[in-house]
This record gives structure tokens, C-alpha cells and sequence, in this order.
């Protein structure tokens, strides 16, 4: 063998023992973690560090006032029949189904007998209301109620509040319970059936300690869309962002600023 060959042979020897021949790749360095976008510490004369000051916090977004929104003039009425329900409580829980429906929800009180066919006492609240009021829950404690009574194509419901509150409980777990059935009464009136996930209030509940598994206290979302679906074709309007412009004419934004023009000409010869 010349020395050319001797050569070739302790090249290769020394890159098998480095492992370049291995068969994986090289792992490659870990990158370091991202950290905060923080100045780094300085150090005092005497070699004491001292904390750099921390970065700027984003200003937060401005939150837009009610009039920033349409204000439509049908909307879901919940009746207070015979003051049933504390109407401090029921109007916070009415404005909490206004911001998860997307759609006005208002409260009104009422007398009157329902009877054992709620559709005249129905008829003769709408009536009250010029036929705003698209979808109609009435909250009673009548005696002989059924726990709820429920009409999908004419969009009214009826729900007996004695039937929640005779499991008793503190006022927090009545209250609770109160609400997660109303959100029932709404969505058995608009045809939004049962669900089987825990985090759906439309779930399958015969006795009111059911609804303490209930996890949320609105719609899911494919109960929201049941919703929307009936909201489109009855005609009850949806509460949406005003266009921009409009905004910007009513004083809630300011204009945005004008581009700087840019030059198009084309030199001869680029």
C-alpha cells in the first residue's frame, strides 16, 4: 500500500472516532427561551446590580360607550308576572342575556291571570308593546303551571319560578338555578334542543338540582346558533358595531390619519 492509501485510511479512522459517520444528524442547540421584552440590568459603581426600568405598557383599548352600538327596536321581553322574581336581580340577568345574545333583551311587569291557555295573555302583553316584542318569556308563580310550557312557532314560553325554587337553597343557588332556566324557557320557545355537554345550559334536567351540573349560564354555541337562525327570520334585530364612519360623524372615533402620497413615475431606464 503507498502512503497516499495510509493517508485515506487514518482520515477515515479519526472521523469514525468523532462519530460523523453515526446515522442520526446532530442534534441541533436548543434556542433559549423567548424572554420578556425588559432593558438589562445596570450596574451601580460599587457593582450592586440595579433592576433596569421595565418596557412601556401598551395603553388599553378604550371601551366604547352604548351609543357606539345599534339600538334595535324589537327585542326579547321577559315579564315579571305578579313580581315573581326580584326586579333589581332580573334586570341584571336580563342586560347578561342582552351581551351573550347579541339582541335586545328588556323586563316588564304584569297582572292578569294566565290560565290554563297562556296565548290570550301573550297576545295582550305584545299588544302593550306594539309588537316589538318578537319572543316573550313569562316568569310566573301561578299555581297549576307546568314547569314550562312552551310554543316554538309563535316564540313564547312560560315557566313556573315555584318549580325552581322548591329545591330550595340560599338566594345564590336560587338565583342561579332562576337564571340557567330562563335561558331553558328561551331556548324551548325558539326550537333549541337538549345537549349532552356539561357546559350547555339546554341540558336534560327534570328536577332543578340538574341544572347545578349545568356548567355555563348561556347558550352553546350550537344553541346560539339555533338562536340566530329563528332571531333572522322573525324579523328581531341583532345588535351590531355602527360603521366606522359613522362613528368618526358622531364623535366616538377620530378620523384616521391621511396616507402620504406615493410617487408612481417611473424614471426611463429602471
Amino acid at each position: 500500500m503507498n502512503a497516499r492509501f495510509h493517508i485515506a485510511l487514518a482520515a477515515l479512522a479519526a472521523l469514525a472516532a468523532n462519530g460523523s459517520f453515526a446515522q442520526d444528524p446532530p442534534a441541533r442547540p436548543l434556542a433559549p427561551a423567548a424572554s420578556p421584552a425588559v432593558a438589562p440590568a445596570t450596574a451601580a459603581p460599587d457593582g450592586a446590580e440595579v433592576a433596569a426600568p421595565a418596557a412601556p405598557k401598551r395603553p388599553a383599548r378604550r371601551a366604547l360607550p352604548p351609543e357606539a352600538f345599534t339600538t334595535p327596536t324589537n327585542y326579547v321581553l321577559v315579564v315579571n308576572h305578579k313580581g315573581a322574581l326580584d326586579s333589581a336581580w332580573l334586570g341584571e340577568h336580563c342586560a347578561f342575556m342582552q351581551k351573550q345574545l347579541q339582541a335586545a333583551v328588556k323586563m316588564d311587569d304584569a297582572d292578569g291571570e294566565i290560565g290554563t291557555d297562556p296565548r290570550a295573555f301573550v297576545q295582550a302583553v305584545r299588544a302593550r308593546h306594539g309588537g316589538n316584542a318578537k319572543i316573550v318569556i313569562v316568569v310566573s308563580k301561578e299555581p297549576g303551571l307546568a314547569p314550562v310550557l312552551a310554543s316554538p312557532y309563535e316564540y313564547w314560553s312560560v315557566m313556573d319560578a315555584a318549580w325552581v325554587e322548591k329545591a330550595g337553597g340560599d338566594a345564590a343557588v336560587r338565583n342561579d338555578r332562576m337564571g340557567k332556566r330562563i335561558y331553558q324557557a328561551l331556548g324551548h320557545c325558539v326550537g333549541a334542543g337538549y345537549r349532552i355537554e356539561r357546559e350547555a345550559v339546554m341540558r336534560y334536567t327534570p328536577e332543578p338540582e340538574g341544572m347545578d351540573d349545568c356548567l355555563s349560564h348561556g347558550f352553546h354555541p350550537l344553541n346560539s346558533q339555533n338562536f340566530d337562525i329563528v332571531r333572522r327570520g322573525i324579523g328581531l334585530d341583532g345588535i351590531r358595531l355602527r360603521p366606522r364612519q359613522e362613528l368618526v360623524e358622531m364623535g366616538i372615533l377620530q378620523p384616521l390619519p391621511a396616507k402620504a402620497p406615493t410617487n408612481t413615475e417611473k424614471t426611463e431606464g429602471l
